[in-house]
């Protein structure tokens, strides 16, 4: 699961909800990545809001520390939440553009949704990593001569805590790799908590596999052996929650 400091959702995660959100967004010229955007600031206010007051209600977190916006994994409700908080104002920009009670319709609908979702992550609590491990960005690929046939590669890195717990893969970098040559890998931005990192590589980003066991070193380059495996796992969507935080049940604002 990805780290609510990662992302949450994604324009074909509205799309999913609903299939005429693209059409609302062109005929009101309404920016959607935009839209996802003040969404998750707004998430994030309600959320630091939740777990301070959750720390006043309940004392068995007292002597913990308290956790940030990084700690939190997206769970299911949150993401669900994330994504109709931003069809609400979506639909609540395209209804103050024309006044179309089409439009007001669905604004209406989808806050009710999310607050049903909200509701949701109060009934199950808040996922927390202890460590959390962000998501890697996009690695930097080159090659070197050792004699592979000319191919164009995708490939997509993750980082590794402490604990041996993988982050979000990175989304993919590509590379054309001339033939006599050899992909190589590099990761970048390392996070101060990361200890190893992990390489993923394939002919598509649908079809990327692991290529190394055991993971590597953070001084390590990986570079490209023989043919890629296309066995391995896929790339990892993230850290699973350490634990749930119970969040107090309030009325949600706005």
């Amino acid at each position: 699961m990805a780290l609510f400091t990662d992302g949450i959702s994604t324009i074909q995660d509205l799309t999913a909800q609903d299939s005429s959100v693209l059409a609302t967004a062109q005929t009101e010229n309404i920016d959607l990545s935009q839209k996802l955007t003040l969404a998750q600031q707004g998430l994030g206010i309600e959320l630091t809001t939740l777990l301070q007051r959750s720390n006043t209600y309940d004392w068995q977190f007292w002597l913990q520390p308290e956790p940030q916006l990084n700690n939190i994994v997206v769970t299911p409700p949150l993401q669900l939440w994330h994504v109709f908080q931003t069809l609400t104002l979506v639909y609540q920009d395209a209804y103050f553009n024309q006044l179309n009670d089409r439009y007001k319709g669905k604004r209406d609908q989808y806050q009710q949704l999310a607050k049903w979702a909200m509701d949701k992550l109060m009934q199950t609590g808040l996922g927390i990593a202890a460590d959390p491990i962000p998501q890697a960005a996009p690695p930097q690929l080159t090659s070197i001569a050792a004699g592979q046939p000319a191919t164009t590669y995708c490939a997509s890195v993750s980082w590794l805590n402490a604990e041996g717990e993988e982050g979000q893969a990175s989304n993919p970098s590509v590379l054309t790799v001339a033939a006599g040559n050899a992909l190589v890998a590099q990761p970048v931005n390392q996070p101060a908590n990361a200890t190893a990192w992990n390489v993923y590589v394939g002919l598509s980003p649908a079809a990327m596999a692991l290529q190394n066991t055991p993971a590597l070193a953070l001084d390590q380059v990986w570079v490209q052996a023989g043919p890629v495996t296309t066995l391995g796992q896929g790339p990892g969507s993230g850290q699973a929650p350490d634990y749930l935080r119970a969040l107090p049940r309030v009325i949600q604002r706005g």
